[in-house]
């Protein structure tokens, strides 16, 4: 059965270039806005007169302390936002990528989204582990 006959009727057919097109400009804006926090956190730790380029040790990670940091100015509040964006972004394109094989009615490549998606969550929370 070809992903049309799937299909209910009426539904809209994704182009999938244009899936891959909206998909590439949130990844490439995506990475300007981490790469702007990162900056940012960079910055304020000089205003700081703390040397980015010293083993200093940044509290550590909290998601829930990021909006606060941030409201307080504090670099590693811009930091830790930078490199989550930096995480979040692959794992939300893996993520859109398989609601979009799902909606095109391609159910076993949207699986195999589900299984790299699998990958990346067990893989960040084994680097967490091991951090701890």
């Amino acid at each position: 059965m070809s992903p049309d006959e799937r299909r209910p009727s009426g539904a809209p057919r994704l182009d999938p270039a244009a899936v891959e097109s909206v998909i590439g400009r949130v990844l490439v804006i995506g990475t300007y806005v981490a790469m702007l926090f990162i900056l940012i956190g960079v910055l304020g730790m000089l205003v700081d007169s703390i040397n980015p380029m010293s083993h200093v040790t940044l509290a550590p990670f909290d998601l829930a302390a990021i909006p606060a940091d941030i409201l307080a100015l504090r670099p590693e509040g811009f930091l830790w936002l930078g490199i989550v964006t930096v995480i979040a972004l692959p794992v939300g394109r893996v993520v859109f990528a398989g609601i979009s094989l799902l909606a095109a009615g391609e159910p076993r490549l949207a699986l195999v989204s589900v299984g790299v998606l699998l990958v990346v969550i067990v893989s960040i929370v084994a680097a967490i582990e091991l951090d701890s």
